[in-house]
């Protein structure tokens, strides 16, 4: 240090605060940055849950919708069917029995 002078010292402490407020800078910058990425990600993760949830919903309405339409059809064709063999058991009968003996010779075949 005998070969420095004070001014040397001060003009290296001057650059050292120079690079090290330039370092904060951008420090600053890079955290802005990821700041406004994050800000950006999330935004656009909120959007994609607000569109998934219209979508569910949306699908969830008609899904109950057809549920209720099969479920109703069947419960019709079920009574149909019903009062179909009470009136004519021993013809359900042999239509049970010819459906199932082609069920057989099909599945038999495989």
């Amino acid at each position: 240090m005998s070969g420095m002078s004070r001014s040397d010292i001060n003009r290296a402490a001057d650059r050292a605060r120079g690079r090290v407020d330039g370092l904060a800078n951008r420090a600053r910058g890079i955290v802005d940055d990821a700041s406004t990425a994050g800000s950006h990600a999330i935004s656009r993760i909120e959007e994609a849950g607000k569109q998934a949830w219209d979508i569910s919903q949306k699908y969830g309405t008609h899904a109950q919708h057809v549920a209720g339409e099969v479920s109703a059809r069947s419960s019709r064709g079920l009574r149909a069917t019903s009062r179909q063999v009470r009136s004519e058991p021993f013809i359900s009968i042999l239509v049970a029995a010819a459906i199932g003996y082609f069920l057989a010779a099909v599945l038999h075949r495989r």
